[in-house]
């Protein structure tokens, strides 16, 4: 016969609302022993993933046998959840039970506890410190006895357990801990590992896109395992600063030198290509002498990447062992919300949650919290709702005034405003004069992209790793930059980039001029683009050949592969040029063709096309051609395009045409002429002469246009 019974579990109705309550659990419990010590009970209640909700002691209710257990949490939400009754911190009771989308607590189930399971290893992993619960005297343990089965002697307490059952993202990490604890203790209980010992830790591959954000995390989760503080981080990128094989083998081994610590090795893409090869030789040699254990760190595409280059390194790395760290929840987004205010000393009334929930919930399915983390949450709630919050609160306090967290103090609208849906970002980019080709091809990637990220929110399968960069060839001024801008605006309505302008470089800004400097410029530049199209022109003069060692230029490649690798980077990345320097540079490069799944091509304007970018030019200037003026002008155009070589500059050249051209003319011929006798229409009407003089500055006979000597190739 069970010892307790569960006699029911509400949700109290206090602060109540459609999306979340943050009332109390009420677990109404029963029990026949009457020598039962109360005071050694108490109760725990987890997330089904066993992220950790909340615990509290158990009351008795008078002589009879009813306990009663109120326990309360910042917030509950629709979901399913994990209960569990200990005594002596020995889980005794064991129930599952829903809370549904009304709020209502419904299909409690109760669940044997079976020693070695689930519940039992959570129970045994807890940390009781925190926990007001007194230890009984041994006289009165010998007076009562224990009514259940004699308690088995308590296992070590895994320390990071207390901080991963808390880690938003950490469910496969959790599980993975729970699984080994289970493994280890029925090892140890029937004799297969000697006393003592602990049963070998799995060489893990964690999937995360920021190892920085999760350092932490993966060493709570390392001790979530083990007693030992045996860990070691080592990050690849230590190694790129290699001159030669020769100088890169004088470097001691990493992995010889950390005697028996788990190795965690970071920064994954610095194993890709040649420059791996010595380091992944000697992580090798470690595993097949099985004297450590070492887990890997990145980005599925990294991990792609290096086990199709390196086959033998795969077979240590299990896919059973694969782990991970995931996006939030909206449960979780929600808690990292309310955790993060708590901890900036700032209290939340239930109508300011309701709006603040409810708003989280609609940005959530948009996808503007998509990749947020505890770190992106702390920056906004610091550099955003503290300032706002406190000097409101300043102000209050000199008007007399009581003043708490207002739903303005979140400035949620800097979303709205930044927020260019997906509808009308396509629409500009149709309004492009031209291009045809380039808004069909765009337009299909952008609605299969939208497509697919609409399937993955309502469950469906599809690729959840899919590329983005691109490449544009096309002559200059064919509107290459200008569609990379519509393209970062596109994937900003998206929620694929966080801010969606663009960052342009080229040669110059990358490339340095000694050992060092390229791979610091490209870090720099990577910082900056964060969020953003980073749109590289010319990019094939990073690429010289195989024979040019001294050239920097394919070190900033090998950098861009870090992010090229990555599966959601919060970056596009453009490479553009000339189509023929173009195809050169990504045939000569195979470990690139394949990190660039879209190619555009951008013919040169014609000349109709580029009058009709003339005449909106000057219309947005609000000038006006005469019938005269136009005829001129479009002749000028048809001459031009007729003796144009692949150094003109199609829109780049008739904008300044326009520009600094035929408006300059206009302004000097008013100028010669008494203001006070001038009409409106006198500073709007462009004439004949106007062009004709323009044309005179602008006409290609009269413009130097040789090639320019590019690096690495003939003119």
């Amino acid at each position: 016969m069970e010892k307790i019974k569960i006699k029911s579990i509400k949700l109290s109705s206090k602060n109540k609302s459609l999306l979340f309550s943050d009332g109390n659990l009420l677990v109404d419990l029963r029990t026949a022993e009457k020598k039962l010590d109360a005071k050694l009970l108490h109760l725990s209640v987890y997330r089904d993933d066993f992220f950790y909700m909340c615990g509290g002691a158990i009351e008795r209710k008078g002589r009879s046998g009813r306990l009663v257990a109120e326990v309360s949490d910042a917030v509950w939400m629709s979901g399913d959840y994990k209960l569990y009754v200990c005594y002596h911190d020995v889980a005794v009771l064991h129930a599952d039970f829903s809370i549904d989308e009304n709020l209502d607590v419904t299909d409690i189930r109760e669940c044997p506890c079976h020693d070695y399971d689930a519940g039992y290893v959570v129970v045994n992993m807890l940390d009781f410190r925190d926990i007001t619960m007194p230890e009984p005297e041994s006289e009165d343990l010998e007076e009562v006895g224990n009514p259940f089965e004699e308690r088995p002697k308590k296992q070590p307490i895994a320390k990071g357990w207390n901080d991963l059952k808390l880690m938003f993202g950490g469910a496969q990490l959790r599980k993975a801990a729970i699984y080994y604890n289970q493994v280890n203790l029925i090892s140890k209980a029937s004799g297969l590992m000697s006393s003592g010992k602990d049963v070998p830790i799995a060489n893990y591959m964690i999937v995360c896109n920021d190892f920085n954000s999760h350092l932490y995390d993966i060493e709570r989760f390392y001790n979530s395992l083990t007693q030992k503080q045996d860990i070691y981080f080592y990050e690849c990128s230590k190694q790129r600063s290699y001159i030669s094989e020769d100088m890169y083998e004088q470097t001691d081994n990493p992995f010889y030198g950390t005697l028996d610590k788990t190795i965690v090795v970071t920064n994954l893409s610095y194993l890709i290509g040649e420059r791996g090869n010595s380091l992944v030789k000697k992580l090798t040699d470690v595993l097949k002498c099985k004297t450590k254990t070492i887990w890997l760190c990145g980005t599925d595409n990294e991990y792609d990447a290096i086990f199709q280059m390196y086959p033998t390194l795969k077979e240590f790395f299990h896919k059973g062992n694969r782990l991970e760290i995931l996006p939030y929840t909206p449960f979780e987004l929600v808690r990292a919300f309310l955790s993060e205010l708590r901890d900036s000393c700032i209290t939340i009334d239930s109508d300011v949650s309701e709006q603040l929930i409810k708003t989280l919930m609609e940005e959530y399915k948009k996808g503007t919290f998509k990749d947020w983390t505890k770190r992106e949450i702390s920056k906004y709630i610091k550099e955003e709702v503290c300032p706002s919050f406190f000097r409101h609160v300043i102000e209050g306090i000199e008007k007399g005034e009581p003043y708490g967290l207002k739903f303005e103090d979140f400035h949620f609208e800097i979303f709205s405003k930044q927020d260019v849906t997906f509808e009308e970002s396509i629409r500009e980019l149709n309004e492009m004069v031209g291009l045809d080709n380039i808004k069909r091809s765009i337009t299909t990637m952008a609605n299969r992209t939208k497509f697919s990220l609409e399937r993955k929110r309502l469950g469906l399968s599809g690729a959840d790793n899919a590329v983005y960069h691109s490449v544009f060839t096309g002559n200059p001024g064919t509107g290459k930059t200008t569609v990379a801008r519509m393209l970062g605006k596109i994937y900003h309505s998206l929620g694929l980039l966080s801010k969606g302008n663009v960052v342009s470089v080229d040669r110059k800004q990358i490339v340095g001029r000694y050992l060092g400097e390229t791979e610091a410029n490209i870090k720099n530049i990577i910082e900056t683009a964060k969020g953003s199209v980073l749109f590289i022109d010319e990019a094939y003069t990073l690429y010289v050949g195989d024979d040019d060692n001294k050239d920097f230029g394919h070190r900033a490649i090998e950098c861009l592969l870090s992010v090229l690798t990555e599966p959601n980077p919060d970056m596009i990345i453009i490479f553009a040029g000339y189509a023929k320097e173009m195809d050169m540079m990504l045939t000569s490069n195979p470990g690139l063709i394949g990190r660039f799944p879209y190619k555009f091509h951008f013919e040169d304007y014609s000349a109709e096309q580029l009058m009709e970018i003339a005449r909106r030019k000057l219309k947005q200037e609000d000038f006006v051609l005469t019938a005269d003026a136009e005829t001129l002008l479009k002749n000028t155009i048809c001459q031009t395009t007729a003796q144009k070589n692949k150094c003109f500059g199609n829109a780049r050249w008739i904008e300044q045409y326009v520009e600094n051209g035929i408006i300059s003319e206009v302004a000097d011929r008013i100028s010669g002429f008494d203001f006070s006798k001038l009409t409106r229409d006198d500073y709007r009407l462009v004439n004949k002469a106007d062009v004709e003089k323009a044309f005179e500055k602008f006409n290609l006979r009269q413009v130097n246009l040789r090639p320019i000597m590019r690096v690495g190739f003939s003119a």
